[in-house]
């Protein structure tokens, strides 16, 4: 690995590539997003793959298609009975060592029976734990989506973060974290991992999509709103040091 190399980190919730004000996915608006993004590093939540309401589209192939990258698509649950919903991880260059490390979900989606709420089944989550090699760099990342209910996603992170720091540095998670930057930086900071944001003398205190480095020197972080989504990108230049 060569000290001194710049990459580009981007994690994406492309809410399965629909814009904020219509539920319809649109694969051609998600292929120009992801390659107007130049990510050496891309991770992308919310993930459809054969699902009606994205034109049946495989958009982890969409999306590394428009970029000319590796992907791996980690199905976390059926979707609209033969479709997938995931998450997905793209590198520009080659993804190997691939853990998909099944979480437990919450209880997100309830029945209601008159006065009884019933709440069948926890939505499985996910996360990808890889080693990606970009020209000389090779790093080890790890990227999901978690929870929103706070003690269900502290365990998934927490989960996540141990997976990713039992293998050697440098080291890279981000996602939909779905938790506020001081919460996500104090459950992380056990594992020696660090918002990007923190690397600048800053803590930006809005957002719950997250770069957290170890091993790697931030320069830039930055958030960017795109045609399809209701999150924006989040953007982080590193040096591989």
């Amino acid at each position: 690995m060569t000290a001194g190399t710049s990459l580009r980190v981007v994690t994406f919730n492309i809410r399965h590539a629909a814009p904020k004000d219509s539920h319809a996915g649109l694969p051609d608006k998600l292929a120009e997003a992801c390659a107007a993004l130049d990510a050496d590093v891309l991770a992308l939540q919310e993930v459809d793959v054969g699902v009606p309401r994205s034109g049946k589209a495989d958009l982890a192939k969409v999306a590394a298609d428009a970029c000319g990258m590796a992907y791996y698509f980690a199905k976390a649950r059926k979707h609209a009975y033969r479709g997938q919903y995931g998450n997905a991880l793209l590198v520009r260059g080659s993804i190997t060592d691939v853990e998909v490390v099944p979480l437990s979900g919450d209880h997100r989606h309830t029945i209601r029976l008159g006065p009884v709420v019933l709440k069948p089944f926890r939505e499985p989550r996910n996360a990808i734990i890889a080693t990606a090699t970009i020209g000389s760099a090779r790093i080890t990342v790890g990227t999901g989506h978690f929870a929103a209910d706070r003690t269900v996603r502290r365990a998934q992170l927490t989960t996540a973060a141990q997976r990713l720091t039992a293998r050697s540095e440098p080291h890279l998670l981000l996602g939909d974290f779905n938790v506020p930057w001081r919460q996500a930086a104090e459950w992380l900071e056990p594992y020696d991992l660090e918002l990007a944001e923190a690397h600048l003398g800053r803590a930006l205190q809005t957002g719950i999509d997250h770069v957290a480095v170890n091993g790697l020197s931030v320069v830039h972080v930055e958030t960017r709103w795109l045609a399809i989504s209701d999150h924006p990108a989040k953007i982080v230049d590193v040096i591989v040091s």
